[in-house]
């Protein structure tokens, strides 16, 4: 070794010596040779028997051991190699020595040590092929050098904070800083820090004098997580609730100490809009400030004209988070709107520009990204202001829903989902949960127009669309609830909003699966009235492709309900319908693909595998097209599960695959179905008896399962016990089928009282089948319940059409076909009796 490298060395080993001369700090690290650090390992070892120190003992053995020969070749290369070795071993001595009081300390230490270690063998190995080598040298003196700093580094840190060691002041000193500045918090949290079973019996202790609604025989480690994410967490609650402004911050929080509620409660008063104002209304208590909020906001609401005041309540009801400026210019009929014409582009600036100088909105962005800005608690005070005037309250909702259905897309015409729309769908589906939002918090909510519902509707349906099932089901409501006032008129929307609502709840499993069927049957049931009430003349391709939809979203349910015979006879309804109207061109082709995909798997289920697989999942190639990507994903998902239960495990691996890629990048790791595609995956290796991989796979979904349902979820853990139990990991096992027992039984008590008293029960596989929807993809198809069991009248209805219909495939004008459909009931819903014969 060079005399340059050599003087390298000695410099660096005297730096991390000098650190460690000063009185505080120069008997902490021992100089020590290999052998002495082992006695202390073992000593340790002894000491520490049973605890969490002995595993990692036990895991940095061999690790120091390869070290030693590492450290051992350094002696033979560096005069005063004997020095070298001792500060290193006497520096992660005592840097162990620090940390092996605390067992998370002492975690973070030996996972750095070891990643530090992972070139020591190579680097020793390498010292004594080649020797001399400047490179490799350096490399070493580098690896040695970052290994005692880091040691010196952790001892010091170790040192300078209070962490352990009994007499040295910690607790007179908090009990002294509590002393001296208490008056300066409202609370103030003792928590025993000496043992980990007094860490956790503190934060048990708080989490309940939280009130935060743990079980009295829940764990302790429970307790302690519940207590620390509150504290990280509620702070965050109440001031994004507040805005942030520091005056609101203020305000609330006086309000919070007088009245002694808890924050839970504040934050739900916080939702109701009336309850929300009255606090803001008080008197504040900041003494630098003698003004309430709401008399700070009105004092500048005061100042504007009446056409920039009526632009700041329009903006109330939109996204306080930002609002695209686009919004403003958009075409429109509302006479509450015109405002907005007044002065063309000019006069929109103005009042943008008016209420800028009074600091009532903000803008950011540019050129055509620019979005207005609002305060939370501005536009707060602008809603309870429009709660007193119950008439200029549904004038303003009014022109807010014309502007946002102006820009929020129209789904498609006979409901196909169409990807390529998703950006726009996306800025604008934040602003109509927004008025969503308005409505529902009023105390006297402003009347819904069919347009609301319709707009809820289409926001549903882009959510479902995404993969965002949660804020599906709550627009999905909001738009049937607002569509109630409408019954008897207005057939065609009525029917495209429960249409909707049925694929919502279609995803969710047996929990909504009575719902899902109430929803499709009432899609057919409007699709039928309006059609027995209109002329026929005046019937569209668009009516007549949405009625023969219908009825094949009925087979959906159906195959949830494992009623399969029934999901033939509902596919070929639609099917003959959409020839007689569509031809066999391509445009019937790609129209028929639902209702392809679902006769298929009933065949499969029934076991007629042969033709089953004659399905094509795509033969258009539709997937290739941005516009239906995410729709064309769900067919090749369901012919891999036809693949699979015809034992086609190569191909149905294959498309997985594919499938897996695809959702993983439009509806990301943890999306609903990308999970959904990880099972199926699962159950693939388990048919090739590949349980590891199977393991896998499962682990890999239940990593993140919150966009999962609780009946996917439980049958994830049911399959994973299964491996376990096969590989003697009883322990794990009983565990997970606890868990996944439980939801089932919970879910068959509960929502499966359709079953016949006279139809056994199926065995435990088919059950977890059961709970979750078809389109989660399932192992065990078999024909469970009989044709009759859920819709024996509108079976009847389905037959008599099938039957005008005949087995001609020859096209008919929409007026032919619209009079061979007609009849001269209503379709019965939830297996009603038919109001007359045909």
């Amino acid at each position: 070794m060079s005399a340059t490298l050599e003087k390298h060395w000695e410099n660096a080993i005297q730096f991390q010596a000098n650190r460690l001369a000063g009185t505080k700090y120069c008997k902490v690290v021992n100089q020590i040779n290999y052998e002495s650090f082992q006695g202390w390992l073992e000593s340790e070892n002894e000491t520490y028997s049973g605890r969490f120190l002995s595993r990692h003992v036990r895991r940095l053995g061999p690790i120091l051991e390869e070290f030693g020969v590492f450290v051992r070749s350094i002696t033979t290369m560096v005069q005063g190699g004997d020095s070298i070795a001792c500060i290193v071993w006497g520096s992660i001595l005592a840097a162990l020595d620090a940390a092996s009081k605390y067992a998370d300390l002492m975690d973070e230490i030996t996972s750095m040590i070891e990643d530090m270690s992972l070139l020591v063998p190579q680097l020793a190995s390498y010292s004594t092929l080649f020797p001399g080598r400047n490179v490799l040298d350096a490399c070493i003196q580098t690896l040695i050098d970052d290994y005692v700093a880091f040691c010196v580094e952790a001892v010091i840190f170790f040192k300078r904070l209070p962490f352990c060691g009994g007499g040295m002041g910690k607790t007179q000193l908090a009990i002294e800083y509590t002393y001296e500045y208490r008056d300066h918090f409202d609370y103030i949290v003792w928590i025993s820090a000496e043992t980990e079973s007094e860490i956790a019996n503190g934060m048990a202790a708080l989490a309940s004098r939280l009130q935060m609604g743990l079980d009295r025989d829940g764990n302790d480690r429970a307790s302690m997580e519940a207590a620390r994410t509150w504290l990280e967490s509620t702070a965050n609650l109440v001031s994004r609730a507040v805005g942030g402004l520091p005056l609101a911050i203020v305000h609330v929080a006086g309000y919070i100490r007088q009245s002694q509620m808890s924050l839970e409660e504040f934050l739900t008063l916080l939702q109701n809009r009336q309850q929300a104002a009255r606090i803001f209304n008080e008197d504040t208590i900041v003494f630098q400030y003698d003004k309430s909020l709401r008399v700070v906001h009105d004092i500048a609401l005061q100042q504007l004209n009446p056409q920039s005041l009526k632009l700041a309540q329009v903006l109330s009801m939109l996204s306080p988070d930002g609002i695209p400026k686009e919004i403003l210019s958009a075409e429109h009929d509302n006479p509450a709107l015109k405002f907005l014409r007044t002065d063309g582009d000019l006069g929109v600036h103005e009042m943008i520009r008016s209420l800028r100088a009074r600091h009532l909105i903000d803008i950011q962005g540019s050129g055509n990204h620019q979005q207005l800005l609002l305060h939370r608690n501005l536009q707060l005070n602008l809603l309870q202001n429009l709660d007193e005037k119950p008439s200029e309250l549904q004038s303003v909702f009014d022109a807010v829903v014309s502007l946002t259905r102006r820009m929020f897309p129209r789904q498609s015409p006979v409901q196909f989902p169409q990807n390529n729309l998703w950006d726009k769908c996306k800025t604008y589906s934040v602003q109509a949960m927004s008025i969503m939002n308005v409505h529902t918090t009023s105390d006297r909510p402003p009347e819904c127009s069919i347009d609301y519902a319709l707009l809820l509707s289409d926001v549903s349906n882009y959510f479902w669309e995404r993969n965002l099932f949660g804020d599906a089901l709550r627009a999905s409501d909001a738009a049937e609830h607002a569509c109630e006032r409408f019954l008897g008129t207005h057939e065609v929307i009525g029917a495209d909003i429960h249409t909707i609502s049925g694929a919502v709840r279609d995803t969710y499993g047996i929990s909504e699966r009575s719902k899902t069927l109430y929803h499709y049957e009432m899609a057919v049931a409007l699709r039928q009235e309006h059609l027995n009430k209109s002329n026929a003349a005046d019937m569209t391709i668009e009516d007549l492709w949405n009625y023969a939809n219908a009825w094949g979203n009925m087979t959906s349910i159906l195959m949830d309900y494992e009623c399969y015979e029934v999901v033939i006879l509902y596919a070929d309804l639609a099917l003959k319908i959409k020839r007689r109207l569509l031809g066999s061109g391509r445009e019937s082709v790609i129209a028929c693909y639902e209702q392809h995909r679902n006769k298929h798997i009933a065949l499969a289920a029934l076991g007629d595998f042969e033709e089953a697989g004659k399905w094509e999942a795509d033969p258009e190639n539709c997937i290739d097209d941005p516009t239906y990507a995410a729709i064309m994903i769900r067919y090749h998902f369901f012919h891999a599960n036809i693949s699979m239960l015809g034992e086609r495990l190569e191909e149905a691996d294959a498309t997985l695959h594919k499938v897996l890629d695809m959702r993983t990048e439009l509806f990301g790791p943890s999306g609903r179905s990308t999970l959904d595609t990880y099972y199926m995956l699962a159950m693939v290796e388990l048919a090739r008896r590949n349980h590891e991989a199977a393991e896998i796979y499962l682990r890999k979904a239940l990593q993140r399962p919150e966009e999962w349902t609780d009946e996917a979820l439980a049958r994830a853990k049911y399959r994973l016990a299964r491996i376990h139990l096969l590989k003697k990991e009883d322990k794990d096992a009983q565990i997970l089928l606890k868990e996944a027992s439980k939801v089932r039984a919970n879910c068959w008590e509960k929502y499966a009282k359709y079953w016949p008293t006279n139809i056994p029960l199926p065995d435990e596989d088919a059950m977890y089948d059961h709970i979750v929807p078809a389109e989660a993809g399932r192992s065990t198809m078999t024909r469970l319940l009989p044709s009759g069991t859920m819709t024996t009248k509108l079976n009847e209805v389905c037959r008599e059409l099938q039957r005008r219909l005949g087995s001609s495939e020859v096209q008919l004008t929409t007026q032919k076909l619209a009079k061979t459909l007609r009849t001269k009931f209503s379709i019965p819903v939830r297996n009603q009796v038919l109001d007359s014969p045909f």
